[in-house]
């Protein structure tokens, strides 16, 4: 029997073979807004972009794990009225950061933790938020946390308690001359371990009223 003739594969049949397989195995963003009213946990792996404001309810828990990259697609927030546990790792770390790889500092506006929440953080970056972190809550812990290239202040405790371990703030305030971690009247900032350099204006400002 005669061997049969292999014919070579047309050039769009192999370019049409290669969009068909990187698209089925190409990952869709899950995008948010509104608020979330049911435990939501955000995994290595998933895509999440924030195209609106984002409010994590009274009583529900977001977790975000390591390796997650948080990414926000404008000016908007994520408000936390409930808890906000993440969960990095040292070596993978969760991260909140614009979209927009050009995007300039102030690209979103940051966390805002009501009083009565809570937030845990661990072995996290933060980058080019308005203000990267503002705190009314009682029980606000941040450890291993990395912000950077905050348009206004890194971290405002605007009233309860916040405490922070082997932070690393670096080229924030970069719009004007405001601190890297300011302290209204009558709140409570203790920060142990942590390293506050190369930013605009006063690393720490306390206003005592």
């Amino acid at each position: 029997m005669s061997p049969i003739p292999l014919r070579p594969m047309s050039m769009a049949l192999l370019a049409s073979l290669f969009v068909l397989g990187v698209c089925a195995g190409a990952a869709s963003a899950a995008e948010y807004s509104g608020t979330l009213n049911s435990n939501t946990t955000w995994n290595a792996g998933d895509s999440v972009v924030i195209v609106g404001d984002l409010t994590v309810a009274p009583g529900i828990t977001l977790t975000v794990n390591a390796g997650v990259v948080v990414q926000f697609r404008g000016a908007y927030k994520l408000q936390v009225n409930g808890t906000l546990s993440v969960a990095g790792t040292a070596t993978d770390k969760a991260a909140f950061r614009p979209e927009s790889g050009s995007a300039q500092p102030g690209a979103w506006t940051g966390i805002v933790v009501a009083a009565g929440a809570t937030l845990n953080m661990q072995h996290a970056v933060i980058e080019k938020a308005a203000t990267a972190i503002e705190n009314r809550s009682t029980g606000a812990v941040l450890a291993n946390v990395e912000i950077s290239s905050s348009r206004n202040v890194g971290v405002y405790a605007a009233q309860g308690t916040l405490t922070g371990d082997a932070l690393f703030l670096h080229h924030n305030g970069t719009s004007n001359s405001s601190a890297t971690v300011s302290v209204a009247s009558g709140a409570s900032a203790s920060l142990t371990g942590s390293i506050i350099a190369w930013n605009t204006g006063y690393g720490v400002y306390s206003d005592s009223g």
